[in-house]
């Protein structure tokens, strides 16, 4: 049995030279990197379902998952084009930084999640340690993994997640009705706009699934697409499944956590639950450390000269100030912003796809 072990931990691949060797690397680390970005993209859309798109539509919101395919499809069309004509140099390094706010504000949204966790699950705890501790660990990990670690670390999480997903959906034993979606109710125009609207500024990420793993060397014949649909199809079922089950009211005053584990707190099965909790408290931390390892990369390829310690901080430390605002300022700003990081990728996208650069 050990002898078993020890052959099936030993790789397969034949290197035969310096030159495999580094294209064997660098393969590994772009499939890495894409498995990081469908993790950013996934999170943010499940975000945007249960806190955005759940309290205005409720039943409809599958609609609203649906609508989401548009603007993520602009993007993904925009720059798949884009990533062909070369990686971040000059020019184009400074071009990539407009998408440095849309980081920022992500990077804020996990936490306030993180935080609204802690607050439920922990009330006792104090809110300057809650803030201590997602400002302090994301920032200790980013430091101490160096250029590589974050994409090469969060590689293994990504069958927790699926599972973790599963179960807290499909299998979590909930009580759901297919009559409960509404099929023949279409979306009039005002809420459909809005839903679009909204639904624009989640499916952002997906820039970054084909532009970071082209920042170190050209790649090869990828499966980026399949790391697009994972994300996709996982939204669509969270949709399904919370417009099936019907979590919660009009009137309820839920706070984030409730919201974020509502369809798996409505399982009835206690393991479940803390399934569903398992599955935020996992994905949540590594969609920030995600965010502030493409954060850096953006930051280094267009500033070489500066000290790469100093990013993680330049991406964390504001995110964090302003987990300090009330409460009633944050979510009128963020009713704001969210939605405007689509502009910003598009932009981008244009930018890098008008600027020379040197075809793939």
């Amino acid at each position: 049995m050990i002898s078993w072990l020890k052959r099936a931990a030993q790789t397969r691949t034949r290197v035969d030279n310096a030159a495999a060797m580094d294209k064997e690397r660098r393969e590994g680390l772009h499939l890495a990197q894409r498995n990081l970005c469908a993790i950013l993209l996934a999170v943010q859309l499940l975000l945007w379902l249960a806190l955005y798109c759940y309290d205005r539509q409720r039943q409809s919101s599958w609609q609203s998952a649906l609508l989401a395919l548009l603007p993520l499809g602009v993007l993904a069309v925009l720059w798949y084009y884009a990533a062909k004509k070369g990686p971040l140099a000059g020019g184009r390094a400074f071009a990539g930084l407009l998408l440095i706010p849309c980081l920022w504000l992500d990077v804020f949204f996990c936490m306030a999640g993180c935080v609204s966790l802690l607050e439920y699950y922990i009330p006792s705890f104090p809110f300057y340690g809650r803030l201590l501790m997602v400002t302090v660990f994301p920032l200790a990990t980013a430091w101490l993994s160096r250029s590589r670690g974050i994409a090469y670390g969060l590689y293994p999480l990504k069958y927790f997640l699926l599972i973790a997903f599963a179960l807290s959906t499909v299998l979590s034993g909930a009580d759901v009705s297919p009559a409960r979606l509404q099929p023949l109710a279409v979306l009039p125009l005002p809420a459909m706009g809005q839903g679009l609207y909204a639904a624009a500024g989640a499916v952002w990420p997906v820039c970054l699934l084909f532009l970071l793993p082209g920042m170190q060397g050209p790649e090869g014949k990828s499966r980026r697409w399949i790391f697009l649909l994972i994300p996709v199809a996982l939204m669509l079922i969270w949709a399904l499944w919370m417009c099936m089950l019907r979590p919660w009211q009009p009137g309820d005053a839920l706070v984030p956590a409730q919201k974020l584990t509502a369809i798996s707190q409505y399982s009835g099965n206690m393991i479940m639950s803390q399934l569903g909790t398992l599955l935020w408290t996992t994905a949540l931390p590594a969609a920030i450390l995600g965010s502030v390892y493409a954060a850096c990369r953006l930051l280094a390829a267009a500033l070489p000269r500066c000290p790469s310690a100093f990013f993680p901080a330049v991406v964390i430390l504001p995110a964090a100030a302003l987990l300090l605002l009330p409460a009633q300022t944050l979510t009128r700003w963020m009713d704001i912003l969210l939605p405007l990081r689509w502009v910003p990728a598009l932009a981008a996208g244009l930018l890098l796809l008008l600027m020379p650069g040197k075809e793939r």
